[in-house]
């Protein structure tokens, strides 16, 4: 995230305002919630300008992907519980 803050431009900046922006509107929906979280980290990686982050962000995406709905319906079910 550091390497991001420092070399993001302000066109990537936009780009991840704009992520969190639609994640904020999809709450209830926990598959395109997701769907922008994978977004926005491949986002934010870029935004570092590192081809080897971009890479790494990209090739761990779709096990990422399916960690982040495991939790958030792991987190959805706990808070139903309570």
């Amino acid at each position: 995230v550091r390497v991001a803050a420092l070399a993001a431009t302000a066109a990537d900046l936009a780009e991840l305002e704009r992520i969190v922006n639609d994640m904020e509107s999809t709450l209830g929906d926990i598959e395109r919630f997701v769907q922008l979280d994978d977004e926005f980290h491949r986002q934010l990686a870029q935004a570092t300008h590192n081809p080897l982050l971009a890479i790494l962000a990209e090739s761990s995406g779709s096990i990422m992907h399916e960690v982040r709905v495991q939790a958030h319906h792991f987190t959805m079910s706990y808070a139903t519980t309570i």
